[in-house]
């Protein structure tokens, strides 16, 4: 068993062990060096090193013997593996990077299907089960639109808003991820197990959970399965809530961790969209009627990726890894930094459009109208294309209105 292994089993220990949650397990690994020396820990050392009360570091131990007793770490692993799965710790290359550095975001994830670090340039769509045939259409033209522009749709993998994003990005021939508030074992809700299969097989994107393979769907789990959704992508959009819904707790969530909320209107009559309009009144949410308006606002946002390589490699450190551990590469060779992988993605992952931008740019600066003209494409077509090209660090915009291409 190779170090990685055994750490991932070490890490999966502290999340079956009752009372260690993830705020516990951060502060374990801190203060121990890594899971591995987190679990082997007995009473005194969890007080002195540890920082524990005699009574919590009673709990944690008992709560660790448990679960190496009952050796439900190695069962869990084996259920991993005959379902397909897989399992990726916060310190993991493949770990969402903009949910690594908040505070409480689970230390493991149970992951289906491809993970991709272009992920990060990424946008949550969420809204209401229960929504109307204007919801359902709206929310697919805005997650078609922008996955067609290469941002990757995150939801909830939920009937309603949800299942309409998720569908919309596939068959845009975008990426889309689908975060469940159940165990990967038992997909919850069962009519989308289609839904699943699709995203992991034909499109290369993924399903994900942070709970164990075979827990059912609990209500106490979708507030958490929010705070994912909202702690991996640069913003959310929202498209039918109503005042008190789930939804509203992921742009909540969204709008404390500093990440771009929007909100699309609905009738003023309506109740379902009656908590969109109370976030665009409360000036906590921008309104959005276009995916291009969606890529212009996270464009402006020019957020600072957090919690990229740095932590990693501390984190491989601390648990005696190398880079050359995962997996055999280094971090060069898993794609440079997360700033050349994820804001520079300069030279790969463009859609038609977008390289036909790029080409026509090519003999020096342009004006929007120039390029309308050169590309034939639509203007609204072509205002999302030079968004997602300037997120992506391809174009800027000079004076006088001039798009350049960076050099």
């Amino acid at each position: 068993m190779s170090k990685e292994e055994k750490e991932i089993l070490a890490e999966l220990v502290m999340v079956l062990a009752k009372g260690i949650g993830p705020k516990t397990g951060d502060k374990l690994v801190d203060a121990m060096g890594s899971a591995s020396a987190a679990i082997g820990a007995d009473i005194d050392a969890l007080v002195k090193v540890g920082g524990m009360t005699l009574k919590s570091a009673t709990k944690v131990r008992g709560a660790i013997k448990t679960v190496l007793d009952e050796k439900a770490h190695e069962q869990e692993y084996e259920i991993v593996a005959k379902h397909g799965a897989r399992l990726v710790c916060v310190w993991d290359h493949d770990y969402p990077r903009l949910m690594r550095p908040v505070t409480g975001r689970p230390r493991i994830l149970w992951v289906k299907g491809e993970m991709q670090v272009r992920d990060a340039v990424s946008l949550a769509v969420v809204g209401a089960r229960k929504c109307s045939t204007y919801g359902r259409e709206q929310a697919a033209r805005f997650a078609g639109q922008v996955a067609a522009a290469g941002v990757c749709v995150v939801s909830g993998g939920a009937k309603g808003i949800d299942s309409a994003a998720h569908w919309a990005a596939l068959q845009a021939g975008g990426r889309t991820i689908a975060v469940l508030g159940s165990g990967l074992g038992k997909p919850y809700p069962k009519d989308n197990i289609e839904l699943f299969g699709k995203i992991v097989h034909e499109q290369g994107g993924s399903v994900m959970s942070e709970y164990p393979m075979m827990r059912g769907p609990q209500a106490e789990n979708f507030p958490a399965r929010n705070r994912i959704i909202a702690a991996m992508t640069m913003g959310t959009l929202v498209v039918e809530a109503a005042k008190r819904s789930g939804a509203l707790i992921t742009a909540r969530q969204a709008n404390e961790m500093g990440r771009e909320v929007m909100a699309v209107p609905g009738r003023v009559d309506s109740a379902v969209s009656g908590g969109c309009h109370e976030m665009i009144k409360g000036g906590w949410a921008q309104m959005v009627t276009s995916g291009a308006e969606v890529l212009d606002v996270m464009m402006e946002q020019e957020m600072v990726l957090q919690g990229g390589d740095e932590v990693l490699a501390g984190q491989l450190e601390k648990d005696g890894l190398s880079s050359g551990d995962m997996d055999g590469k280094s971090l060069d060779e898993m794609g440079g930094t997360v700033e050349e992988q994820v804001v520079g993605v300069i030279e790969q992952g463009y859609s038609e459009s977008q390289r036909l931008v790029l080409v026509m740019l090519e003999g020096g600066g342009r004006s929007f109208d120039e390029l309308v003209a050169m590309t034939e494409l639509e203007a609204g077509v072509l205002q999302g294309e030079l968004t997602m090209l300037e997120i992506r660090g391809a174009v800027k915009r000079a004076g006088g209105g001039v798009y350049q291409r960076k050099s």
